[in-house]
Order: C-alpha cells, then sequence, then structure tokens
C-alpha cells in the first residue's frame, strides 16, 4: 500500500465534479487552501446519487485548512457558497488500497414505511465476513422523528447502533417537502446484520446506506508478510546453488487466492570480478530443502567488487495459503567469490 492523494474540483459557484475515494481507507486528509469569503461545503456519498454534508470550510480571505474524514466514503464534490474565489485547491489524502472499500443501500424507505425494516447480511454481501472497519451509515430523505439503525450479530438480537432524528419537518418556501441530509454516523460495533427501524413518519423516499472496509476478508487485505536477516554475512564460493537465507511464514495471513506478488531484497557484491545470482523460493514445507518451492524473484550482481542494494519482484501469483517457507538461494561461479548480506522479503 501507499500514500494515495485525490484533487478534488473547486467549482467558482455551484455544485464541482464528483472525485471518487472509493480506495482510500481509514482517515484522511482533506486540505483546503486559497483565497475566499464565505464557505464551501465539501459532500460525501455511498452509493447512488445521494449525497451529504461531510465538511465545511468557512473562510474571511487566505486559509488553508486541514480536516479529516472518518469512515468510507465512495466520493465527494464541492459545492461553493464563497465569493471571490482565487487560488483555491482541494486534496484529499489517504492510505490507498483498492478493493477493500464496499457500499451498499440497506434501506429504501417509500412513504408511509414504519417499523422494522427487512435486514440484509454483510457476510452474504461482502464475502466471507463483512465489513470489519470504517464503517458508517448515511441517510438522506424527509421525515419526522426518528429513523434508527439497529445491528445484529446473530440476526435474532438487534440493538441501536446510530439514528437520524427530526423534531419537525419544515415545509420549503416553496411549499414543498425539504430534503434533509444528514451527515455519515461513524460506528466501530463489528456486526453481521444491519436493519432500519423507523420510529417516525417518512413523507418522501429516504434513502439509508451503508460503507465500511473489507482489508482482511475482502478482496485485498492492507497485511503482508515481511521478514528480514541484517546481520548474516553469506558467502558463494562456487557455482553450487546453495539456502543462504530461510524463514517460516504464514500465508494465510493473506487473502488465500487471491494475486500476491513476493519482492526480494538484498545487499549484494563480489569480492573478485564475477557475479551471483539469487533467487527467492516459497512454498516449501521443510527446511533447507527447496523442493515444492517456487521461483518467486531473482537478481544477479554486478561484476565488480562493489556492494549494491539490489531488488526484485516476481509475476503475481495466486496465494496458496497455509504455512510455507521463504527461501533465499545464492550460486555463485566456479573460482570466484561472491556474497549477500542484509536480505528481507516482503510478500503482499
Amino acid at each position: 500500500m501507499a500514500i494515495g492523494i485525490v484533487t478534488v474540483s473547486v467549482p467558482t459557484s455551484g455544485t464541482g465534479s464528483a472525485a471518487d475515494i472509493s480506495a482510500l481507507v481509514g482517515k484522511k486528509t482533506v486540505e483546503l487552501s486559497g483565497t475566499f469569503n464565505g464557505k464551501y461545503v465539501l459532500e460525501g456519498r455511498h452509493v447512488g446519487n445521494t449525497y451529504v454534508p461531510i465538511l465545511i470550510f468557512d473562510a474571511n480571505g487566505v486559509e488553508s485548512f486541514k480536516q479529516t474524514i472518518e469512515g468510507a466514503i465512495q466520493s465527494v464534490r464541492l459545492v461553493s457558497n464563497a465569493t471571490s474565489p482565487v487560488g483555491v485547491s482541494c486534496n484529499v489524502s489517504g492510505i490507498s488500497s483498492a478493493g477493500d472499500n464496499q457500499f451498499t443501500t440497506i434501506s429504501t424507505l417509500t412513504v408511509g414505511s414504519s417499523g422494522i425494516q427487512p435486514s440484509i447480511d454483510l457476510f452474504t454481501l461482502f464475502p466471507p465476513t463483512g465489513l470489519e472497519l470504517d464503517l458508517n451509515v448515511i441517510c438522506s430523505g424527509s421525515f419526522r422523528d426518528e429513523v434508527v439503525i439497529e445491528g445484529s450479530i446473530d440476526g435474532t438480537n438487534f440493538n441501536a447502533i446510530g439514528s437520524f432524528r427530526v423534531d419537525s419537518q419544515p415545509n420549503s418556501l416553496l411549499g414543498g417537502l425539504q430534503i434533509l441530509q444528514f451527515s455519515p454516523r461513524v460506528f466501530k460495533d463489528l456486526i453481521r446484520y444491519v436493519r432500519v427501524n423507523v420510529n417516525g413518519t417518512i413523507f418522501s423516499t429516504t434513502v439509508v446506506t451503508i460503507g465500511g472496509s473489507t482489508p482482511f476478508a475482502g478482496p485485498a487485505s492492507d497485511t503482508g508478510v515481511s521478514v528480514s536477516d541484517d546481520d548474516a554475512r553469506q558467502t558463494l564460493n562456487g557455482g553450487v546453488e546453495v539456502i543462504l537465507y530461510e524463514w517460516p511464514i504464514n500465508l494465510s495471513n493473506l487473502v488465500v487466492g487471491a494475486n500476491i506478488i513476493a519482492q526480494l531484497n538484498l545487499t549484494v557484491g563480489v569480492d573478485t570480478p564475477s557475479t551471483g545470482t539469487y533467487r527467492l523460493y516459497v512454498g516449501s514445507t521443510t527446511p533447507g530443502n527447496t523442493t515444492g518451492g517456487t521461483v518467486r524473484a531473482s537478481l544477479t550482481t554486478t561484476t565488480t567488487p562493489v556492494n549494491e542494494i539490489k531488488s526484485a519482484s516476481g509475476a503475481a501469483f495466486a496465494n496458496p495459503g497455509g504455512a510455507v517457507y521463504a527461501q533465499i538461494t545464492g550460486q555463485g561461479v566456479v573460482g570466484a567469490i561472491a556474497r549477500a548480506e542484509s536480505s528481507s522479503v516482503v510478500i503482499a
């Protein structure tokens, strides 16, 4: 993973275009800078066209703001209620891990809806274990009293995990009902089932959506396997391939069946003009033996006696899972000496 930065269009007036931030997981930093009077409102959504306010930037001159967003959000946009904007820019940064954030609609409440609505099984929607982090719920619509979000572990016993409340429902100047847009309700409860309970009156279609991240159980993982040895120097004196380093690893810590990449990092060199070839095997279940393992990355030293840091990655492969060995082998040239040290392996 790496830090991802998404630029958000800044309108001089009205509503700007949407920016996709669905690949940013965890807390996200929003920076808005420039000269303006009035305010910009950052709106966000999970799915569909339901945008709600998330952050407000209020200025009277030159300003630079930094605020944070909690929860998984699919896209954002800026709405301008500002005058005389000059050089205004907006960027959102966060940990980039495409495929982790997931979104769905919990309920679409029509006029007259009341009481407990059907539940949805997050494990079925986002197998195998639903949403794990950054959970939040968005609500947009027209109602009076309370729309309660309930969660359950077993599908039988439900408890409130958040709510949206309106004590009165004012009419607009045009005589129509006012559509209210509630900022996301963030919660940390780990649940399997979620549903809506209407304790009030629905005046017009009200949509409730949920977003969250599946970094461990979903289509991608933000954890990797990393092993290293910073001290042991190994020398190659001859043309036979030998195991220089090996570590037991558990590939089940990553998503089994998902594509992963192995990276080999070494400080290498030679003592006489020569070469050394280093290979990373993954998959053997026998220490001291590469049988059953597959070469996932390889590199070769220079032909001069100078230490250098080298790195190599192989092609992506399906994660077989299970406890195996990561093994680095070396193969030199007869009559010459090559060396390796400061070794590490990263699989993610």
